[in-house]
């Protein structure tokens, strides 16, 4: 990763220092599932325990990836010698960032299935619609 110059207000600062400061950590991710995460029953908390740490890992993980992919693209051109002409391809990175996705996408919806369902006290546009109002 290249570490370029940005120019911020009147001092200088790093590419990578400004991509920490955005990027959100695994503590700090970890802290919000649980907050998201806090009227799971106390059995289904501890099995949303591993999942909420492997999503913070995965959410740190995606983040990072996202901001290269941001900053070099999704594409690449690419040979395998100098006899043959560049072709463009999908970055290695574009492609680990799918399956990371799908692989976060997939601890959620877990520990969403986990959640206990939520009282339906009819008073939304939907309940209203379904109850014919």
């Amino acid at each position: 990763m290249k570490n370029a110059i940005l120019r911020a207000g009147n001092g200088l600062i790093s590419w990578r220092s400004e991509v920490r400061r955005t990027m959100t950590t695994e503590k700090a991710e970890t802290e919000r599932l649980q907050t998201v995460y806090a009227n799971l029953q106390p059995k289904q908390k501890q099995l949303a325990e591993g999942l909420i740490a492997q999503a913070a890992r995965l959410r740190v993980q995606l983040d990072k990836l996202n901001s290269d992919i941001r900053k070099n693209g999704l594409t690449e051109l690419y040979t395998n010698s100098d006899k043959i002409d560049p072709y463009t391809r999908e970055r290695p990175e574009a492609n680990l960032f799918i399956k990371l996705d799908k692989n976060y996408q997939a601890i959620i919806r877990q520990l969403n299935e986990m959640l206990p369902p939520e009282e339906d006290n009819g008073d939304d546009e939907i309940s209203q619609f379904r109850s014919g109002m």
